[in-house]
């Protein structure tokens, strides 16, 4: 006996279809019904946009194409514009980013992506390490609804330019955005409202990388809740952090330039130590821009950054009396770094993600396993 049809199944679950198999269901009056329920239900929640959406990502299905836009929580019109209607109130955000000769189009968007948030209390710190000839002061609007400080600096590497920023910044919160990124237009909005219903004095929430063009996927970075141990494996938080500033000035307001490569790493690291409440946000509100100099597209842009984040992590679990160290694992690939802390007589081992190479005596995380 075939089974039924699960109408009933997300509309985000990838499963196979087939232009036939899509026809077959069309002729059951049952499904028909079903589905013309369901649409109604989504035009009068959602909206034509949100039931768009589903249309075209269930065509595309049963042509074999998987749009990544369904699963990455793109706001809709709608929403953003309730948002903007809400005027929502809250504490200032700054939004750091260090430049160095940034492309124009990368610039321009980014900017564009700050200007344009639903939430209007931000301030957007550009500190500008870039060559003379290709500095983009020009290229900043007259009015903004928030305010943008602007600063030419000697390049002093990405951590001392980065800890500039912090001594720039006036909001009561501090975002980290590189100068070659792009976040939701809904991402502050989130970060506050999460601020304003918890008491967070650190958020972050998940992400996707994109091409360098913005139209093809790379991946999605959809997070964990805080995990202590994981983030002593690999800096799976990245972007987007948003924290306080006591917070921040509790930990250090600086980036250290002996850990340029994997310098927020070891913030977030120090951060995260000194926190009162973390909180994850589960939804995407960060496009990583995968490039030719970006370790979005792979750590063989900038390999010095392993070396980098062992230095950072083995200086968070060192401490007066301790016995404890780190290593990177040299089975173990760029981005799927394993890591060893040994404590005593035990050992444990901490993985990011599956290696490439065959390691089957490592399952993909270990944490805390005593050998």
């Amino acid at each position: 006996m075939s089974e039924k049809p699960n109408n009933e199944r997300p509309a985000d679950l990838a499963v196979q279809d087939s232009v036939g198999g899509m026809a077959k269901r069309l002729l059951n009056p049952a499904h028909l019904r079903d589905l013309a329920k369901r649409g109604a239900a989504t035009l009068h929640e959602q909206g034509a946009e949100q039931l768009w959406r589903d249309v075209k990502f269930r065509v595309g299905l049963a042509l074999h194409h998987d749009d990544w836009r369904h699963r990455a929580d793109i706001p809709l019109k709608r929403e953003l514009k309730a948002q903007r209607a809400a005027n929502l109130q809250g504490p200032k955000i700054s939004i750091i980013v260090p430049l160095y000769n940034t492309p124009a189009k990368f610039f321009d968007e980014m900017l564009r992506s700050v200007t344009r948030q639903t939430y209007q209390n931000w301030e957007l710190v550009l500190v500008d390490a870039s060559d003379p000839d290709k500095r983009l002061e020009s290229r900043l609007p007259k009015a903004v609804p928030g305010t943008i400080v602007y600063e030419p600096v000697e390049n002093g590497g990405i951590a001392a330019n980065t800890t500039r920023g912090f001594e720039m910044a006036h909001g009561d919160y501090i975002a980290l955005l590189d100068h070659d990124d792009v976040l939701y237009l809904n991402a502050l909005f989130e970060v506050v409202q999460t601020i304003q219903n918890t008491g967070a004095d650190f958020v972050y929430s998940d992400e996707i990388v994109l091409s360098a063009d913005l139209k093809e996927l790379g991946g999605y970075h959809f997070k964990p809740d805080f995990a202590p141990d994981y983030l002593r494996g690999v800096n799976f938080i990245t972007h987007l952090a948003v924290f306080s500033r006591p917070l921040l000035d509790a930990a250090g307001a600086y980036e250290s330039k002996e850990f340029d490569g994997a310098q927020d790493h070891d913030l977030i690291l120090r951060l995260t130590e000194k926190a009162q409440r973390i909180e994850h946000i589960k939804k995407v509100l960060y496009i990583w821009r995968g490039h030719a100099g970006s370790t979005a597209a792979g750590m063989e842009a900038k390999p010095y950054a392993i070396a980098a984040g062992e230095r950072a992590i083995d200086a968070a679990v060192t401490s007066p009396g301790s016995n404890a160290w780190m290593r990177c694992l040299p089975r173990f690939v760029p981005l799927s770094m394993a890591w060893r802390r040994v404590q005593a007589n035990s050992m444990s081992a901490v993985s990011a993600e599956q290696p490439k190479e065959d390691t089957s005596s490592f399952p993909s995380v270990l944490s805390g396993l005593q050998i």
